[in-house]
């Protein structure tokens, strides 16, 4: 949903957002994947829509200005203290146990094999973590209703993740995202990990992404090898 403000822009700007609007959601009604998207020419090599007049939020105008964006909501800054994340905490064990190649029979979107035990390191590594991507409902202002987010445990930011140098971690991810969402987006995600020495097959990119699934719930593990 969006929330005009006060003062209305532009109507005939207005109804080019809209329609931007709509054309987006008719793509994630049409249940077309990423590599649909690309034979379209639709998608950007950093897997974004294209910056396309009509379609894209990013779109410019000839006169400079975006089109495809619909207006934000007028509110006070600085108003609400700033959100503290909670520090994640690990988990004695994960099921079904992290495997070298990918679980693909427990519905894991992993698609190449771990790289650390390659490298001489520990496997399964010494600490683990378990995120559920989710559905959730946050407060970003005071002066608005709460909004419905996409989230790490339902929240965003994610949780902090407490990590040592010498001690490699594996972080499962659970894709539980909502694919009835009235357009709210496309339910696969592609999970990239910052501040840690990840290996490839771990770090996440446009293309390495995992669908929520009915019967097993879509995972994604992730070797974290920090190391000096």
């Amino acid at each position: 949903m969006a929330y005009l403000p006060k003062s209305r822009p532009d109507p005939a700007r207005q109804r080019a957002q809209y329609h931007a609007f709509l054309n987006r959601q008719d793509i994630i009604k049409a249940g077309l994947s990423r590599r649909d998207l690309f034979k379209m020419g639709l998608l950007t090599g950093t897997g974004m829509l294209i910056a396309k007049d009509g379609l894209s939020a990013r779109a410019v105008s000839a006169a400079g200005t975006t089109t495809g964006q619909c207006a934000s909501p007028a509110t006070t800054p600085f108003t609400i203290n700033l959100p503290i994340m909670p520090v994640k905490q690990t988990v004695a064990s994960l099921s079904p146990a992290p495997t070298v190649s990918p679980n693909t029979a427990a519905g894991e979107g992993r698609t190449r094999d771990h790289q650390a035990p390659g490298e001489g390191l520990p496997f399964p590594p010494p600490v683990l973590y378990q995120v559920t991507q989710q559905a959730g409902s946050v407060i970003m202002s005071n002066q608005l209703p709460p909004q419905p987010i996409w989230g790490f445990d339902g929240i965003s930011p994610g949780p902090t993740y407490v990590a040592q140098y010498n001690t490699p971690i594996l972080v499962r991810n659970f894709n539980n995202l909502p694919a009835n969402n009235g357009g709210f987006g496309k339910n696969s995600v592609s999970t990239h990990l910052h501040n840690g020495h990840t290996p490839s097959e771990s770090d996440g990119f446009p293309c390495d992404f995992f669908e929520a699934r009915n019967l097993s719930i879509g995972m994604r593990q992730s070797v974290v090898e920090f190391s000096e």
